[in-house]
Formats: C-alpha cells, structure tokens, sequence
C-alpha cells in the first residue's frame, strides 16, 4: 500500500493484475480526506472492489451544485443567444424577470406562496396584469429547461425536480383596440417632422412593425419589391412588400432625401428612413406631441391596426393580409383586424336593406299568385 498525500488530502496508488491480463493495471485516485486511517480504509476498499464490484465501499461522488436563479436565467438567455430568438422583447422581459427576483436565490428555493407574494406587490404598484405574467412566463421557460438540463447523466448541476406552481393573471380585456380612422391618422401625419411622415406612412399602408420599417436598407430594395430578411421580423420569417400604389411616390421622396450633408461632403444613407444618415429608432415625444396637436390619443402600434382593417374593408384576401402583416395564425390577425361602431351600424343597415328585400319578393310573390 502507497499513501501519500497532495496538500491536505490523502491519496493512493497500487497496481493490479486482472484476471485474463498480463500486465498489471495502475490505479492511482484520491482518498478525498485528510485523516490517514480512513484515506487507508478507503485504498483497501478500492482494492476489494476491483476484485469483485459487488462488495467494497465506494468513495461519496463530489456533491454537484444547486442552480441558482442567475444560472436558470443564463441557461435561456444563451439558449435563445444560440437559436437567435434573443430579441428586444425576449430581451426586456429577461430583464424584467431578473430585476423581479433575487438571482442568488437556489431555483429549488422558490415557493408558490413568493410567486403569490410578487403577484400581489406588483398589482399594489399598479404593473399591468401583462407586465407581471411576462416575467412568470420567462421564470417558467427558464425552470423547464433547467428541469430537462440538469436530469441528463454529464450535467454539472444538481437535478431540478420540480418548478414552483405559477398561476398567471387574468389578461381578459387587455387586448388594445385603437386603430386610426382616415382623418385621424392624416391629422396626426401633418404634425410629424418630416423625417417621420414617410416611416408614419408606409406603418399605415403595410401594417409592419416599427422596428420592421425602421431596418428597411435600400439593399432590400429589390426592383419593384421591398423584402426584408428574417432577423428583422418579430417570427423571425422574411417579409416583402410590392412597391405599388402609394408606396411608389412614397420611395420615390425616400430616394430624394437618401443624401444627406456633413462636413466634409455629401453622403447617402443606408437606411430607408433615416434622421441625418442614421436609423430612425425612438420618437416617443415627437410621436406624444404630433397626437396631442391632433386631439388624437394613440400609438404607434395602432397603425399596424387600422392597415390591416383598411385592408379587410377595401376586400383583401385574408391570407393575402397577413402574408403582408406578417402574422402566421388566424387567432392573432383577429386581434388586430378590429370591428368599428361604424363598421356594426353599417352591418345592421345592411341586413335590414336584406330582410326588406326578402319581404318585397315574399310581397311579389304573394300578389303574382293572386
């Protein structure tokens, strides 16, 4: 027997000879204490156990570490980095999640009765029943995948058994239903900056999303089309428009303000729509101000709205509406292509125009038969 030590601990080595082997095996482990008596109970257990496996005491595995809430976050934000789902949204609701709990906290720390007790904080501090389900949403994602990470043989972390219980918050009647009608949306329109009207325009005719238009670049110009590559949509699928109709004075005045001037000459931007050569991203208080000088109280999300209404009303195809919207299911584009009082009051006169004809033939009828 050989025990010698590295540091505090004990190790050992021997060599043995298998059975149906000539040449001897070398074992060389560690005792993993620093008590000399046990570190030599231990080598001759090891000893026993290679003869036979089924007696001997084996040596305790390292214990692996419990995830904390920090590495459940980490492990989908790397997840969503690798499958490039990591958008702005996903994004700030990682954010969100990660600022709602404390990431020191174990992952198998967490209660029903914390997620209760965050629900109810967050509704005293008036947060939108949304806001609150985003960040349980994300806390859910991140347990499920901790869940199926850690049950495989090579994890590094301790197995995550089960999630805490989350119940979301009812969202019933969050649905916004703002959508421009066509004087609305010319009023607020003249009260832009002129770097906005266009980009304003093109969300009305389309219904693209703001960070959609925003990353148009005149290399998605192609001929008499507009397509944008997958990376920029929300789903993460191309989008392509046909320059036609209003659109086609609309980059013909893009064309025109492509060039813009600095100090040591002219220069044209990359962008579409751009604010002295540089993408247009935030105009909250130009967009506040140009709607408050409308008498008007909408966002900009509401333009993506009121494109897909104009588009039903003027008789578009349904999946030709959203092939150019961008939405994959029906469930979703009915949220967004929203019925007016005007558009119910033309319906009621409508089928009372169609109950009065069907009364007049049954009248005919009645009177040919005379």
């Amino acid at each position: 027997m050989t025990l010698y030590k590295r540091g505090g601990t004990w190790w050992f080595h021997f060599l043995h000879t298998h059975a149906g082997h000539s040449k001897p095996t070398h074992y060389q482990e560690s005792a993993q204490t620093g008590d000399r008596d046990l570190a030599a109970k231990r080598e001759r257990n090891r000893r026993v156990e290679i003869e036979d496996p089924e007696f001997g005491i084996k040596v305790p595995a390292k214990k692996k570490p419990d995830v904390t809430l920090k590495e459940l976050f980490d492990m989908l934000e790397k997840k969503w980095t690798i499958k490039k789902k990591l958008s702005p949204r996903n994004k700030s609701n990682l954010k969100i999640a990660r600022a709602a709990f404390d990431e020191k906290m174990l992952a198998k720390d967490l209660t029903d009765e914390m997620i209760q007790d965050y629900q109810d904080e967050r509704l005293a501090e008036k947060y939108a029943p949304a806001t609150i389900n985003r960040a349980l949403q994300i806390l859910s994602t991140g347990y499920t995948l901790a869940i199926k990470r850690t049950r495989k043989q090579n994890s590094t972390f301790a197995k995550i058994v089960d999630a805490p219980d989350i119940e979301y918050i009812s969202e019933e009647g969050n649905v916004r239903q703002g959508f421009f009608e066509q004087a609305e949306f010319d009023s607020v329109h003249s009260h832009l900056p002129d770097d906005l009207k266009d980009f304003a325009l093109f969300a009305y005719i389309t219904g693209w999303r703001k960070g959609e238009v925003s990353g148009i670049r005149w290399t998605h110009v192609i001929g008499d089309e507009i397509m944008i590559p997958g990376v920029l949509t929300k789903n993460r699928q191309p989008r392509k428009v046909v320059i036609d109709g209003d659109l086609v004075a609309l980059l013909e005045r893009r064309k025109a303000a492509q060039s813009y001037e600095v100090d040591d000459g002219t220069r044209f931007a990359l962008h579409v729509f751009h604010r002295d050569g540089f993408q247009i991203k935030e105009f909250r208080k130009a967009w506040a101000s140009a709607c408050k000088k409308a008498g008007v109280k909408r966002i900009f999300h509401d333009l993506r709205r009121s494109a897909l209404r104009n588009m039903i009303r003027a008789g578009v195809d349904q999946s030709v509406a959203m092939d150019c919207s961008g939405h994959k299911t029906i469930s979703v584009f009915k949220r967004y292509n929203l019925t007016s009082g005007d558009d119910l009051r033309e319906a009621m006169r409508s089928v009372e125009k169609y109950n009065e004809e069907q009364r007049q033939k049954v009248v005919s009828i009645a009177a040919q038969s005379k």
